[in-house]
């Protein structure tokens, strides 16, 4: 199985990337144990997805070769019988050359069984995906200098008090019936543990996927959505007195160099914002309000 892509930083950035455990953690695993040398250990903690929900799952591996900034070689497999690919089982190949101003990353992953190239394939898809967003905007950062740096990435937190009884809130972001009548347009399902849905924003053409990765009813969700960036969003709505709902919405995961995060989070704020307020005009006085179409209104350009 072979792998491309091109990354907007130097071999020399890429290459930490492999071999540094805080550098790996921010694309490809939750634990990392590195000894980047040949024989050294290549220990990682992934947890689940899609083709392999019931993590975490226990990577295994060994460096072979070790020649910075230009390639990397280490086994690959895994403690959990159930992935069906053992330590020392697969080999992984990591190649770095100078494209322009960037990297051409050449990954490639031998002696997979046929039954595990399929996950792999899309797994390495989506991390290399995470990678070159990761290290390009590290690299943007660190060798251009000349942007804002963030030392602190932050979260971003919405609330407000919503007078009517917590079940009905909760139900109100749960049930698309009612959540398109003051967020989205469309959705291809509710929200229940462990569903995908589609969300769409007809007035803009936008559209984005949503994995749910926790849910408590009637107190909490935690969802990952927009793939190609993806952030973690979660809503804990806490009872009041009186038959009120306190709710409270989270962001995390903003990427980027320093200037894109403070947008992003500006963004994720005054969204939040708005959504809550038309939420709060609709289970209060059955109002609809448009406040989200209303935002960008066509015509009126920033």
């Amino acid at each position: 199985m072979v792998k491309e892509v091109r990354i907007g930083a130097s071999p020399e950035t890429v290459f930490g990337f492999f071999t540094d455990p805080e550098k790996l953690t921010r694309w490809l695993c939750e634990e990392a144990t590195v000894d980047p040398r040949p024989g050294g250990v290549n220990h990682q903690r992934h947890l689940g997805d899609e083709d392999n929900p019931n993590g975490p799952y226990f990577m295994r591996g060994t460096f072979v070769e070790v020649s910075p900034p230009r390639r990397a070689v280490f086994t690959w497999g895994y403690e959990n019988e159930e992935v069906g690919v053992p330590p020392g089982s697969s080999t992984v190949e990591v190649t770095l050359e100078p494209n322009g101003e960037g990297t051409l990353l050449r990954l490639v992953h031998r002696d997979l069984p046929e039954a595990g190239r399929g996950a792999h394939a899309r797994g390495w898809e989506k991390m290399l995906a995470r990678l070159a967003r990761r290290a390009g905007h590290h690299g943007s950062e660190s060798e251009r200098g000349d942007v804002m740096r963030v030392e602190n990435v932050p979260s971003v937190r919405t609330e407000m008090l919503i007078r009517r009884p917590v079940g009905e809130v909760f139900q109100a972001f749960v049930d698309p019936e009612v959540t398109t009548r003051f967020w989205f347009t469309e959705s291809s399902g509710e929200l229940e543990p462990g569903a995908e849905v589609r969300w769409e924003w007809g007035m803009y053409g936008a559209s984005t996927t949503v994995s749910v990765k926790e849910f408590e009813e009637g107190s909490r969700i935690l969802v990952e959505w927009d793939p190609e960036s993806p952030r973690e969003v979660e809503w804990r709505f806490f009872p009041g007195e009186n038959g009120t709902t306190f709710v409270r919405i989270t962001e995390t995961g903003f990427e980027g160099t320093g200037d894109e995060i403070v947008a992003q989070a500006l963004d994720s704020k005054g969204g939040f914002t708005i959504v809550l307020a038309a939420a709060k005009a609709l289970l209060e006085h059955d109002v609809v309000l448009t406040l989200v179409a209303d935002a960008h209104p066509e015509g009126f350009d920033s």
